[in-house]
């Protein structure tokens, strides 16, 4: 976690926003490929204080790297918090269907997804995204899926 937590400072005070995104993103996702219990870590419900400490620290630093790519114009307009929750979680299913037989296929996924961040891709949303009280039940659920535990309603 305190890889993860320098990765997202690092890219959060890059002067680029999109350079430093796709720096964090692939950082995190490497950690997490050559790791999976780590994904475990992002999402135990009830850590250790010094772990949710780090969780609770990760958030609003990437927040600011949201903002500061969409005020760079590097980003969509309508990019959020919420949507890079979703691209991240979006990896755990690959990375344990594919690390036996095509262990470096996530980066695909990647390319694609960032390609879908940029603002030339961009097309009208008719969904709102994940933000506020409904992110954190989506976190919830997710800790709870991957843990076997009843999500909070």
């Amino acid at each position: 976690m305190d890889e993860v937590l320098a990765a997202a400072e690092e890219a959060a005070d890059a002067e680029n926003a999109w350079d430093g995104l796709v720096a964090f993103l692939e950082r995190a996702l490497e950690l997490q490929a050559r790791n999976l219990p780590l994904r475990g870590v992002f999402l135990r419900p009830g850590a250790d204080a010094a772990l949710a400490e780090r969780r609770r620290l990760i958030r609003p630093v990437l927040a600011r790297l949201v903002a500061r790519g969409r005020e760079q114009g590097l980003v969509r307009d309508d990019f959020t918090l919420g949507d890079l929750s979703l691209a991240l979680w979006s990896f755990a299913p690959i990375f344990e269907a594919t690390s036996g037989v095509a262990p470096g296929v996530w980066r695909r996924h990647l390319q694609i997804l960032l390609d879908g961040m940029r603002p030339a891709a961009a097309t009208p949303q008719r969904v709102r995204p994940l933000a506020g009280k409904q992110l954190e039940s989506a976190i919830q659920a997710l800790r709870a899926r991957y843990h076997g535990r009843r999500a909070a309603a």
